[in-house]
């Protein structure tokens, strides 16, 4: 995320593009264009997504998460957006719909209004084939050129290593995605939620 509203989902097979990764593509959520076809895009082009979406309750942030902690709550919207289930996901809009957890209303809503308009791409389905699930690896990353921090805002580099492994023994090698993320909170002693996000590999 180049801060401005872009998602991380582009990485591995996300349902987009059939998946082949291309290097410094970056990927955009909703209601932004997309630079490049990443595995994520399909995020928003994939359909697994039900039209329901939109009207279903928003989902809880995972127990544990501390939700004043700027790079906690990073870290948990990247880890929601590259955890998934082949066998129990549809796509990867299903992580993007998880991720809106710990998005601003307004970021979440981008998403569920706007939901995959084609299939989930060649590599999720290779992934489904071997009935697949990712393992995503979290570190946080200083960015020496972004924004620097407020009271109300904050910026982090988050980079996923994401490795799917299957039935088996099935595994592919991992790939790793860089996201910036921007967050935001209303006031100093309120909640962070994450306001735009952008991935690149």
């Amino acid at each position: 995320m180049r801060r401005l509203a872009v998602i991380a989902l582009c990485g591995l097979a996300v349902t987009g593009s059939g998946c082949g990764l291309k290097a410094q593509g970056s990927v955009h959520r909703a209601g932004t264009q997309q630079t490049n076809s990443t595995p994520h895009q399909g995020a928003h082009t994939g359909s697994g997504a039900t039209p329901s979406s939109a009207s279903t309750p928003f989902p809880s942030p995972a127990p544990g998460v501390d939700l004043h902690s700027a790079t906690a709550v990073a870290d948990a919207e990247v880890t929601a957006t590259w955890t998934v289930d082949t066998t129990l996901d549809t796509s990867w809009y299903a992580a993007e719909l998880r991720a809106t957890a710990y998005m601003t209303k307004s970021y979440a809503t981008s998403i569920r209004q706007n939901p995959p308009a084609s299939g989930p791409g060649a590599t999720w389905m290779t992934w489904a084939t071997h009935q697949a699930a990712t393992a995503a690896t979290i570190t946080t990353e200083d960015d020496p050129g972004g924004p620097t921090d407020t009271t109300t805002s904050a910026y982090r580099k988050v980079l996923a290593t994401v490795t799917p492994h299957g039935t088996g023994g099935w595994t592919e090698p991992p790939e790793v995605w860089a996201t910036f993320v921007v967050l935001t909170r209303s006031a100093q002693g309120a909640p962070w939620q994450v306001s735009t996000t952008e991935t690149t590999r």
